[in-house]
Order: C-alpha cells, then sequence, then structure tokens
C-alpha cells in the first residue's frame, strides 16, 4: 500500500535533487554586480552582467522595468557575443567553431538574475553553460 506509493515519490525527489545539486548557483541579490561586468567563466558557466536603462518614451513605471530589463539582457548577449570572438580570434578558430559558438549564445544563453535600481535601471545578470559551446583547444570555456 504505502510503499508502493512513496517508492516512486523517493524516486523523483532523488533526481530532482541530484539535477538541483548540479546546477550553477544563482546569485543572490546581496551578491548581484552593480553595474556591467566582464564575462567570467563561473562553476561552469560563463557570465556577465550589463546595465539595462529604461526606454525614455515608455511613461508607466512598470514598462519602464521592462524595457531596462530587455535592453540589460540585449546588452550582456552582446558582450557575451563579442567575449567569444576574442576568444576564438585569439586562437584562430574555426569559421564552423564561431557558428556554433555564436548560435550557442543565441540559443542557450538565459537571464540568471536581476538587480532593479531605484531609477527603474536594472543590472541583468545572463549566463551561458560552457558545456553549450564547441570545444576548441586554448579556449578558457
Amino acid at each position: 500500500g504505502a510503499v508502493r506509493f512513496f517508492a516512486p515519490l523517493i524516486v523523483l525527489l532523488a533526481l530532482a535533487s541530484a539535477a538541483v545539486a548540479q546546477a550553477p548557483t544563482t546569485p543572490t541579490l546581496p551578491t548581484l554586480p552593480w553595474g556591467d561586468t566582464a564575462p567570467t567563466v563561473v562553476e561552469g558557466e560563463v557570465r556577465v552582467a550589463a546595465l539595462g536603462t529604461p526606454d525614455p518614451r515608455v511613461g508607466r513605471w512598470s514598462a519602464e522595468r521592462l524595457s531596462a530589463r530587455r535592453r540589460g539582457e540585449a546588452r550582456a548577449k552582446e558582450r557575451l557575443h563579442r567575449w567569444v570572438d576574442a576568444q576564438l580570434g585569439r586562437v584562430a578558430a574555426s569559421p564552423r567553431a564561431a557558428t556554433v559558438a555564436h548560435r550557442a549564445v543565441d540559443r542557450h544563453a538565459e537571464v540568471r538574475a536581476v538587480r532593479p535600481l531605484v531609477d527603474a535601471s536594472a543590472v541583468v545578470l545572463v549566463g551561458l553553460p560552457a558545456e553549450r559551446l564547441p570545444d576548441v583547444e586554448g579556449v578558457p570555456w
């Protein structure tokens, strides 16, 4: 009775906790940056933060915050693309490796955390699992 019910539940909880243990830790609000940061590899993930400012054409506070978040995310991903280019250029990687790397940024870079600021701006932290990037000798991911 009870064993048949709880056994699958225990297995699911064990699998879920293992998945959570493998995921990179997301910084908490007190540890989030207050402005732009250079891309760095942390816990198997490339992370970059960028400041997003609100669109001045938007009048409502909630819309300003959303526009700032979107602008910050776009700036962070743009910085990530430039960093990938610099790393690949340093080792003269093939155009195919560059295509795969930039595709990985476009498909797998995600917002990990957002620090809202009092003027409706936001600092957006974007992370990209390094395992999604192609293996290229001499590149630090």
